[in-house]
């Protein structure tokens, strides 16, 4: 009879083990499954009236020893066209400002500042951009596709829940402008 017992505790003991870890398993599923934060729209520059538009993906993937990976996609784009279009071919007009924009706009310090559900921040990374450009090779945007140490509870603190989420802002360092 004592090993009976022994052997329904064993058992049990087996059977949460088993629930943890298939638990652990459909957490991580959920949280390695692209989010979508939206757009985030600023004016950079007090000389031109251009806005500029950040948007923000991310996923987190696990790692052992709580040394899992926050991943993010960033773009930034202008938000519409809004250089003046005074030249003879004012497409040319166009694609040059949008160039010189995303090129000054690169050659700035831009940082993704995520905040948990109450407000606080959680990470303050600057964003190493790289180029997007069009059929043309002009550049029409800016891109980084990144990831950083990050373990499951702090990106959970991100995500937060079905009725509140954290949040994300773009901030930037010209220097001198």
């Amino acid at each position: 009879m004592v090993g009976t017992a022994t052997l329904m505790v064993s058992y049990v003991a087996q059977g949460q083990i088993k629930s943890e870890a298939g638990s652990a398993i459909s957490q991580n599923a959920k949280l390695a499954k692209a989010t979508d934060w939206g757009k985030f729209e600023v004016r950079l520059y007090k000389d031109v009236d251009a806005k500029i538009t950040f948007t923000l993906r991310t996923s987190w993937i696990p790692g052992e020893a709580h040394r899992g990976m926050f991943r993010y996609q960033v773009a930034a784009f202008p938000s519409m066209p809004t250089i003046s279009l005074s030249a003879k071919d004012p497409a040319s007009s166009l694609a040059d400002g949008t160039e010189k924009l995303m090129q000054r706009t690169h050659n700035w310090s831009i940082y993704l500042e995520l905040n948990d559900i109450d407000g606080f921040v959680l990470r303050k990374m600057k964003i190493p951009f790289g180029y997007g450009v069009d059929d043309s090779a002009r550049i029409t945007s800016l891109s980084a596709n990144g990831s950083a140490q990050m373990d499951a509870s702090e990106y959970k603190s991100f995500l937060g829940t079905s009725k509140a989420s954290g949040t994300w802002t773009i901030s930037w360092d010209c220097g001198e402008n």
